[in-house]
């Protein structure tokens, strides 16, 4: 089974924090509401939330500036940000805010299904791509190490065979120089 998401929805309305529930209950996650952003952000600073689904209009967290300033807090966090119909996010103010991926108001549970299905699976694929990235970069420092050690044992074997080819060589030139005598049958 995938891993229970710990799922914190910010709303003034209590039937929009219901239904959000009840879908993210079906969907096997841990829920927990509250009315606003500030008491979103007082459980937020107190940790263990996995997904950020709220109100853009939530006075508590002041729209699109405020979703920047979870997102500057909770750098990590996903963000799920419900809009009034008419004041859906523009994509790049939504981006430029941190959020994660917007619906609008009112929307059936269908949707709301799909969306937590995409964000959930999307902060999967980062999180799974960020353990990767850092085995790769455990990796190439292996490899980087053990290329070093490669080089060295080459090196140090180079200068171990050269060494007494040189004095070979030496000898033999000595000898065709007849430097050390004169080249005989024997």
């Amino acid at each position: 089974m995938a891993e229970k998401e710990r799922i914190l929805v910010a709303d003034h309305e209590e039937s929009v924090r219901e239904m959000v529930s009840r879908i993210a209950i079906q969907m096997g996650h841990e829920i927990l509401t509250v009315k606003d952003g500030k008491e979103a952000l007082e459980l937020l600073r107190k940790g263990s939330i996995t997904l950020l689904i709220t109100d853009l209009e939530d006075p508590g967290l002041n729209g699109l500036e405020g979703m920047k300033s979870v997102r500057t807090e909770f750098p990590d966090l996903p963000i799920l940000c419900m809009a009034g119909q008419g004041s859906s996010l523009p994509d790049i103010d939504g981006v430029a805010s941190g959020v994660t991926d917007d619906i609008t108001k009112p929307f059936t549970l269908d949707e709301m299904r799909a969306k937590l299905t995409w964000v959930i699976y999307e902060k999967n694929l980062i999180r799974d791509l960020t353990k990767k990235s850092i085995e790769l970069e455990r990796t190439n420092e292996e490899l980087k190490r053990i290329e070093q050690l490669k080089s060295d044992f080459i090196l140090g074997i180079s200068h171990e065979v050269r060494t007494p080819l040189t004095v070979i060589k030496e000898v033999f030139y000595l000898v065709l120089e007849e430097r050390i005598g004169g080249i005989t049958e024997d």
